[in-house]
């Protein structure tokens, strides 16, 4: 099982560098979204990435093709289905639309420039992230709706505040979490060894290029799955579970060794979901009941396929053996057609006009400020962990704008939940505090 039970990973759990509660894990508290009412698909390609088929795994037949092209890049779907994003074999950014039956595609760009290799679009369609031929550090996060990029250079953090080191050579695999506010990436660094030779390995990180409340661009802030990674060890092509932002799945590479790994980034569990033979790109099942991934077949393993394996209720490990699931595929992308709500921001109850949290991840102090349009006769703030249970209550009368500073030393990495509650309703907002 790739030795996720060996001290030395033990030790990696406690390195962890982004949302772990210590000592978590007593319990399922994960909190999911609704998962999609739509009806089940899979987009996928040919072995060779030439071509574009979707899948009813609920129907039994065979795949069917609705574009011709040769693709670069894994396809993105929108959360609903609606749009799917690639790179095409001439490193141009396209999209799909109202496929199979009348596919319309189309460039992303009025003047399309050959120089792309990968994109993937924001759950809620509204976002763009993606990286260049170019072979460096750098992401490019694109706002659909009003228009405008912004680059982002990644960096490997260290423990010391405001100080990175430079040895990201470029991301490869990019996702967004649920509500749009994170790109989950890995990327390939080197290091300088004892010996004076490079090291190169793959690592996961996130990045932070999205600000819900504020609905602008975010200052970038990165964080990195593990702080360290035991030796001849890579991992990547990571994915989030469909419903519970807690959950993902990645590749994982220990010398030949190839498998797939579950982790919940809350409680820091990692689990082996299946060993394989090539790299998996694995995707969850609408449902997450189920995971797809890429692997060879055959007596001499010279078939591709797209393979399937049951998942535990915890999301980070099998509940079955893995099998074939569509012969001669691969990128396979498990989607629905249904909508649903995916943000951590909601709308304003009456009468309150400001409702910021910053900064938001944050470390050591969150600043809370709230206006009313006339002055409330209560107003509550709750702050809650990642289990739900109230750490800290704040109440105020007659106010007409609050600015509160909450220090959070003590606080457990993780997502909590900030409420605000007047006598006219409920907002929530969601924190990421970190280390």
């Amino acid at each position: 099982d790739f030795g996720t039970n060996s001290p030395e990973w033990a030790a990696l759990q406690q390195a962890m560098n982004i949302t772990r509660i210590p000592g978590g894990g007593g319990g399922d508290n994960r909190q999911d979204f609704e998962e999609n009412p739509g009806q089940d698909f899979v987009l996928m390609t040919t072995e060779s990435h030439n071509g574009l088929f979707v899948f009813d795994p609920d129907g039994g037949t065979n795949p069917t093709q609705f574009l011709d092209i040769n693709l670069l890049s894994k396809p993105s779907v929108s959360d609903d289905g609606s749009v799917a994003v690639f790179i095409d074999g001439d490193h141009h950014m396209r999209f799909v639309q109202d496929w199979p039956e009348n596919p319309q595609v189309g460039f992303i760009f009025n003047n399309p420039q050959p120089i792309w290799r990968n994109v993937v679009i924001s759950k809620q369609g509204d976002k763009l992230a993606a990286t260049t031929d170019s072979l460096n550090n750098n992401l490019y996060v694109i706002d659909l709706v009003g228009g405008f990029i912004k680059r982002y250079v990644l960096k490997n953090p260290t423990f010391t505040d405001g100080v990175s080191t430079g040895d990201v050579l470029y991301p490869d695999a990019l996702e967004f979490d649920h509500i749009g506010e994170h790109v989950m990436y890995d990327a390939i660094n080197r290091i300088k060894s004892n010996t004076g030779e490079d090291i190169e390995y793959w690592d996961i990180g996130f990045v932070n290029v999205w600000n819900n409340t504020s609905n602008n661009f975010a200052q970038g802030r990165i964080q990195k799955l593990f702080s360290a990674l035991p030796a001849n060890t890579s991992i990547g092509n990571p994915t989030f579970s469909k419903n519970d932002p807690q959950v993902i799945a990645f590749d994982i590479l220990q010398g030949s060794d190839w498998g797939i790994l579950g982790m919940n980034i809350e409680t820091g569990a990692v689990k082996t979901i299946t060993t394989n033979n090539t790299v998996g790109y694995p995707n969850y099942a609408t449902d997450d009941q189920f995971l797809i991934f890429d692997h060879k077949q055959g007596i001499f393993n010279d078939e591709q396929a797209l393979w399937i394996v049951p998942i535990a209720e915890s999301g980070i490990e099998n509940a079955g053996e893995s099998t074939s699931f569509i012969t001669g595929a691969g990128w396979g992308v498990w989607y629905a057609n249904g909508s649903r709500v995916l943000s951590s921001v909601g709308e304003l109850t009456p009468g309150l006009t400001l409702f910021s949290l910053y900064p938001n991840p944050a470390a050591d102090r969150l600043e809370i400020e709230l206006s009313f349009d006339d002055p409330q006769d209560r107003i509550d703030i709750v702050c809650m962990n990642p289990t739900g249970n109230v750490i800290k209550r704040l109440r105020y009368k007659m106010r007409t704008s609050i600015h509160e500073t909450i220090h959070l030393q003590s606080w457990h990495t993780g997502i909590y939940t900030i409420q605000v509650t007047t006598p006219k309703g409920t907002t929530t907002r969601q924190l990421i505090k970190v280390r």
